[in-house]
């Protein structure tokens, strides 16, 4: 949304929303929109995956929740942007240097959780952008 021309409209970001939330909804395939208020209240775990891929600076004001099966473009395969189980089911594997030999967790894992883990298992620092967990210690003798 065009935040400079909502502000010269004297036009209520609030209602804009509101506005466009209610159309996309009737669209076919949509199954929810989120706005920053349902991503920062976080109730479902949806809300937390896409409060966790939202960046204030770069990401749009509405989030599309997309149907079971749908895929907006044209794609012939399935792919790890909806929050569904089939596109957020990570098995992440370890082997080698500083892993422990039959190691297993059955925490939930998440796509963010992969470059974290990495660099602690090589002792990189972490950075405090970075969303995801480390589970390094889970992992590493």
């Amino acid at each position: 949304m065009n935040h400079e021309t909502m502000t010269s409209k004297k036009v209520k970001r609030d209602r804009v929303i509101e506005l466009a939330r209610g159309f996309l909804l009737k669209m076919p395939g949509v199954k929810d929109v989120l706005g920053e208020r349902e991503m920062s209240a976080g109730k479902t775990l949806v809300a937390r995956l896409y409060r966790n891929g939202h960046d204030q600076t770069r990401s749009g004001d509405l989030k599309i929740l997309i149907e079971p099966g749908w895929l907006w473009g044209n794609y012939n395969a399935a792919n790890h942007g909806s929050a569904y189980d089939d596109d957020t089911h990570i098995p992440m594997l370890f082997s080698g240097w500083n892993v422990a030999k039959g190691r297993a967790s059955q925490q939930e894992i998440f796509a963010d959780d992969v470059a974290p883990t990495i660099l602690g298992l090589i002792g990189a620092p972490i950075p405090a952008s970075m969303t995801g967990r480390s589970f390094a210690k889970e992992v590493s003798h």
